[in-house]
């Protein structure tokens, strides 16, 4: 177990130092009925609810960090048709070598995801509300 403890450490250290200290975060919906992600304001950022799918965009340079964050438990068919949220956000381009895409499951978040809400990562039951 220690092993993957120091290699999930390693693989986060070598991304956060690609994206440096300059970089935008941008917290999207994915909702099944509609054809684009929809951005929720900063002020939501970090603020998840149970019931919804969020995709997080980091960006440095043309480094790109997508993370799919699933709150609901999907069958991986559902979870393959949220993919194409990603896809519309990278125009349906898909470059390895600069854009790391990760699907992450309600409860087993990392420091690659939480790092991104200095203010906290708080999981609140339901839809969707804007905290504001």
């Amino acid at each position: 177990m220690d092993t993957v403890a120091n290699a999930r450490r390693q693989n986060y250290d070598k991304l956060m130092t690609r994206l440096g200290t300059d970089y935008t975060v941008k917290v999207y919906l994915c909702h099944e009925d509609k054809e684009e992600p929809t951005e929720i304001p900063a002020s939501d950022h970090g603020h998840f609810f149970q019931d919804e799918v969020y995709l997080v965009d980091v960006q440095a340079g043309s480094l790109r960090y997508l993370v799919q964050w699933f709150g609901p438990r999907l069958g991986a068919d559902k979870v393959s048709e949220y993919r194409r949220f990603m896809a519309y956000l990278t125009g349906g381009e898909y470059r390895p070598a600069d854009w790391l895409r990760v699907t992450v499951m309600q409860g087993h978040e990392d420091d690659s995801l939480l790092k991104f809400f200095p203010a906290g990562f708080i999981c609140h039951d339901g839809p969707y509300q804007p905290i504001a």
